[in-house]
């Protein structure tokens, strides 16, 4: 069987990602054309400069600039506590899936971490500089109160749970772990966990090596 190799987290300017265009490719995962790649998950190196936290605290957003232009990390239900401590100014180095809603591309965050130093933002940009080039004009967002947001991808499966469900098949034995047996010892919905592994399956992140098992790539 041929394994695929797991999905890199590309950097790019944030203008490249808000321009980048949307397709599913032969495995069914959805995936960006960004730059000529083929991106599912992105490095990027931006400040904080706005933060929005719906009144029942389950919809988080936190607007980011890089001088190119805004983009939004957004997360919903358990995977809030990743934007928890993220405060207005904060220079961030994120991790994450570019996602779609309403026409809007955004960043949903595997991992957050503020970097105290701020040479690091002019190394960044040096190396985007160098690779693609200086971005032209910026692009703004405008930031309107996103009550629907909430209710739309409220039903996610979490990146809480995609954690869980990747570390249980990481310290699996050679043959990988059963998927009948990740279900019962993760004691989540069965429906959240199927759709949590036919994404990863998707994406590149895990893999088969036999019928009913998974086990992670490289």
């Amino acid at each position: 069987m041929e394994v695929q190799k797991r999905q890199t987290a590309y950097k790019f300017w944030l203008k490249d990602i808000m321009e980048a265009e949307s397709f599913v490719n032969e495995n069914g995962a959805l995936m960006f054309k960004v730059k000529g790649k083929d991106v599912i998950r992105v490095n990027v190196l931006a400040s904080a400069i706005h933060k929005y936290v719906s009144e029942s605290g389950n919809y988080v957003f936190v607007t980011l600039d890089d001088g190119s232009a805004q983009t939004r990390l957004k997360v919903w239900n358990e995977d809030t506590g990743v934007l928890a401590n993220v405060e207005i100014g904060d220079l961030l180095l994120v991790v994450g899936k570019i996602g779609i809603n309403n026409n809007e591309i955004f960043i949903r965050p595997e991992a957050v971490k503020k970097i105290e130093n701020p040479d690091w933002e002019l190394v960044r940009k040096l190396e985007l500089t160098k690779e693609y080039g200086k971005p032209e004009g910026e692009k703004k967002l405008v930031e309107d109160e996103p009550v629907v947001e909430e209710v739309v991808v409220s039903n996610e499966p979490s990146i809480n749970l995609r954690e869980k469900v990747i570390s249980l098949i990481e310290v699996s034995g050679p043959d990988g772990v059963n998927e009948e047996e990740l279900i019962e010892k993760l004691g989540e919905k069965e429906d959240d966990v199927t759709k949590v592994v036919e994404e990863l399956l998707m994406e590149g992140e895990i893999y088969q090596p036999k019928k009913g098992f998974l086990k992670l790539i490289g």
